[in-house]
Order: C-alpha cells, then structure tokens, then sequence
C-alpha cells in the first residue's frame, strides 16, 4: 500500500496536472478519486472540458500537510531538493580546483606551459597526420590577429583530459602548451595551444593545405601583409571570415582522417535512454556539413542534417552505420573520442545501461546530474510505455482503464522527478568532495 504522505502528493500532484490541461479523462480520474476517499469534492467545467477546482479530503491534506499544516512528504522532498541543488551548484560556482600545473599524456607527466619542439627542426607531417590536424583545428582552432597587427596567432582549447591532442599539435609544429584557465566547481581547466612568430606562417600554410573550413583564414595568416593599410584590411576580411558573414564557401575535400579529427573536436557519441547508438556533429557553419554529407553518402553511410535555431546538426542513427563510421575513424586516428569509440562499439557485450554510465563518465560537465542513470532509464521507458498503453485504451472506447492507467503514470512520474532530483543532488556533492581530495604530481 502506497505511504499516505505520499499517496496525498500524488493526489494533489496529479490534481494539479491535470487541471491545467484540458483532458476527456479528468472528470473520470476524479470520480475515481472521489470513490476512494481521497476528494471531498471538485468543480469540472463541462463546456471547457477543464477542471476549475477540487478539495482533498481531510486525511489526505493532514497526510500531505502534516497536523502543524506544514508542508513535507515527496512534494515537500522535491522541493527541498531543488533548494538543496540550487545551493549546491551556487557554492561549486565559487569552488576553486587545485591549481594545475602538469598534465599527464601517455604516461608522461609534463610540466606546463610545455614547450614542443623549434618548428624548423620538424619534419613535415604525413598527409593523413595533416588532414587529422586541420579536421581538428577546423572544428575547434582559433586564428587570431595580434593586437600590433604584426602578425597572426593560431590556438586551440581543450579541457585538461583532452590534452593529448593539444600536445601532438606541439610534436608536429611547434609552440606551447599552457594553461588557459584553471578549474572552477563543475568547469574543468582548460589547456590552450599557441603558436605565433615566423613558425605560425609556416604551419598556417601546411594547413591550409588540408583545411575544408577555415583555408582562408590560414591562407591569410601564412601571407599576412606587411604594410600598415594591408594589415587594416586583412584583420578586417578576418573577423568577417570567423563569424560567418562573408565566408560561407568550404575548400578541398573531406578524408576519412580529415572527418576523424573534425569529430575529434565537433563531434558527439550517445546512446539513447532505450539503448541506441547515435553520431551527431553540431556546428554553426552548415556548409562542412553539407561537404561531411556528401561524403559520408559517398561511402554508402546515411545521415541526415536539422537546421536549427543557431546551428546544424548532423546525425547518424542507423546501429550499423554508426558502427562502420566509428570503426573507420579508429583507423584513421581518432584520439579525443577514442575511449568513447570502445564504448560504444562493445555496447552488446557491457549493455547499453552500462555503457551509456560509461559515457557519461568522460564527457563534458554541461549538462552534469541531469543524465538518467540505469534505473532512470527504465523507469522512462516504462512512463512511455504506459502512456502509450493510455492513448490504446482511449482508442478503444475503454475510458474507464484509461483514466485508471493514465493516473498511475502520473504517479510514477512524480516519483521519477523524485529520484531524478535525489540523483542530481548526490552528484553534486560527490563532485564537491572530489574537487576537495585532487592531489598528486598534476595539482598544488
């Protein structure tokens, strides 16, 4: 029998849904209601079909109230959750991480700022090595002009466990690996790769080569004018070129290693609460996806491309083809996303709940708490499953089974939002106490 604490929330709860909809099934789920004990009564416009009002049964608003008429139970668990999450992100906001000072690459440990090697001592990189690198810096570099105008800067960003790209950026062309900024509550610290001076020319050149997106501006970098009006002129064509207003056109072609380094940067492996496996590249530049397309069907891959509000997105949703893309690009080079690659692709033998808690493991902190964990899973799925059961008996003519199947998913959605709630809360603050033991060689 449901606790009568409970059983009150998910009266008022579901009352409070369904009164602000306007539903054939409310005048039945309230006389259900009603017949149980758990209404005195209730007020249901019959010309609008809404419920205007209804009043809960003593038990049931002492159940739900208390007997000092304070609010607690589920409900008042929910909302002192939310409170307890809103006061928990708003003290990791001011939370500092450990200053980072060494970064860990393949066994290595670095101190930084690292510094590769002189770019006139390298030998130039494969072709398969310079289209990963440009697919990378066209997905996630930066070409900057210097505040003197006397030349141009190239750089990169990556979160501090991704720095393993940003160092071979160092191995192949020089420049220096830094801290960009340090690591605050949920933002992890962010490493920068940079080069300027006669080095930045030389490897602007060697990847345009390569650049699908961004050759004009390196092309612009490798040649930068020396005369003053020149130089004007070419900060002006620059910034057009970067935010997007005068340079809508793309360069080459699309490689498998050019892809490899662009998803690297862009792109997003997930498995879906219902276990499928989907690739998706978002970027504000539509033309590379158009060029990524083409390509992509060239090899006999299906994707298809939204527009959205401020972006494109391409995605690929076929098991066996995300399969084959991801395989491919192992082969091709994939570094960044080269654990998530394994995950997905031995989702059959560790199971799609296992391996998406794997995922979530190694991504960003944007959306932190709010991805549904195996028990999650199951209970949306099974939510989806009876409101699908609801519309089957309302199809039927069987209103009664409806309205009885349409509360108990109202119910269990309520405590879905519970647990959701409980879960975000207990990442927070196991985030809190791993911001609190960072220690080791990498952190003072």
């Amino acid at each position: 029998m449901m606790h009568r604490s409970l059983f009150a929330t998910s009266v008022r709860t579901n009352l409070d849904n369904v009164k602000q909809s306007h539903c054939s099934l409310v005048p039945r789920i309230c006389l259900r209601l009603l017949r149980e004990g758990a209404l005195l009564g209730f007020c249901f416009d019959a010309r609008k079909q809404k419920l205007c009002g209804y009043s809960l049964h003593a038990r049931s608003f002492r159940a739900y109230c208390g007997e000092d008429g304070k609010k607690q139970g589920a409900r008042g668990s929910a909302a002192a959750l939310k409170e307890q999450i809103a006061q928990l992100r708003k003290d990791l906001h001011a939370t500092p991480w450990k200053t980072l000072s060494r970064v860990l690459v393949e066994n290595d440990v670095l101190q930084l700022p690292w510094k590769g090697p002189d770019w006139k001592t390298l030998p130039e990189p494969s072709p398969e090595e310079m289209s990963y690198m440009a697919g990378f810096f066209d997905g996630d570099g930066c070409v900057t002009e210097k505040s003197n105008l006397s030349g141009c800067r190239l750089a990169v960003s990556q979160a501090f466990d991704a720095s393993a790209v940003l160092v071979r950026y160092a191995n192949l062309f020089g420049g220096t690996v830094e801290v960009r900024s340090q690591g605050v509550g949920l933002q992890k610290p962010v490493l920068n790769w940079r080069l300027e001076g006669p080095g930045c020319k030389h490897v602007s050149n060697l990847l345009a080569t390569a650049s699908v997106v961004k050759h004009k501006q390196l092309a612009l970098a490798a040649k930068w004018p020396k005369d003053t009006d020149g130089r004007k002129l070419a900060k002006h064509k620059l910034r057009g070129w970067k935010h997007g207003s005068t340079d809508t056109q793309t360069h080459g072609c699309v490689s498998w290693s050019y892809f490899a380094g662009f998803f690297d940067a862009e792109g997003c492996i997930k498995i879906t609460t219902t276990g499928n496996l989907m690739l998706t590249i978002c970027q504000k530049r539509e033309a590379i996806l158009n060029v990524i397309k083409v390509f992509l069907a060239d090899q006999s891959i299906h994707s298809e491309l939204y527009n959205c509000r401020t972006h494109g997105c391409l995605s690929i949703h076929r098991r066996g083809d995300c399969e084959a893309v991801l395989q491919r690009m192992q082969h091709a080079g994939l570094l960044v996303k080269a654990q998530h690659a394994e995950i997905a692709l031995n989702t059959e033998k560790t199971g799609p709940s296992r391996a998406r808690e794997q995922l979530g493991l190694l991504v960003g902190n944007q959306s932190f708490g709010k991805r549904l964990d195996e028990a999650g899973c199951l209970r949306a799925q099974e939510i989806r499953r009876m409101r699908q059961q609801v519309w089957y008996l309302k199809s039927r003519g069987q209103e009664d089974a409806a309205a009885a199947r349409l509360l108990a998913a109202q119910e269990l959605v309520a405590k879905h939002d519970l647990l959701k709630l409980k879960a975000e809360r207990d990442m927070l603050l196991r985030h809190a106490a791993f911001i609190q033991r960072l220690s080791g060689s990498m952190w003072e």
